[in-house]
């Protein structure tokens, strides 16, 4: 290989490299978390609210209801994320919505629907914890 294309090649794979490294390394004043931005509050809700009308197979005012519930409590913990204060506080006020949040559904739904609910949420928690150890954040047990 003559010394112009050696040198052409060295400069693409060190710019190809760079560019890489830019688009991949996070900006230092921000966390992980802070990186990763979750859809709306409403998007989130309306999403959950139409999982839970197929899964539990609701009819039209109680599928309605459900939104409504879901909907409050995602926007109380969008709040709590966006503000201030320390991740126990944070940590303990969200256990405290979704405690809440299964309180208005158990009132809302049969005991079918509710067990159902239950399930469901428990499959998503797994999920969740399924992920945040392929990230290498979790991984207690």
């Amino acid at each position: 290989m003559n010394a112009p294309a050696l040198l052409l090649c060295c400069c693409l794979l060190l710019t190809a490299g760079c560019a890489s490294q830019q688009a991949t390394t996070a900006r230092p004043d921000t966390t992980a978390s802070q990186q990763r931005q979750l859809p709306p509050a409403e998007e989130r809700a309306a999403r959950q609210a139409e999982q839970l009308t197929t899964r539990l197979q609701l009819d039209e005012p109680t599928s309605a209801r459900v939104e409504e519930i879901v909907l409050k409590y995602a926007r109380r913990n969008e709040a709590l994320l966006q503000g201030g204060g320390d991740r126990r506080s944070k940590f303990g006020q969200l256990r405290e919505n979704s405690a809440a949040q299964d309180r208005e559904m158990k009132d809302l739904l049969d005991d079918e629907q509710y067990a159902a609910y239950l399930e469901l949420k428990a499959q998503q928690r797994e999920q969740q914890r399924e992920r945040m150890q392929q990230r290498g954040r979790g991984g207690r047990g």
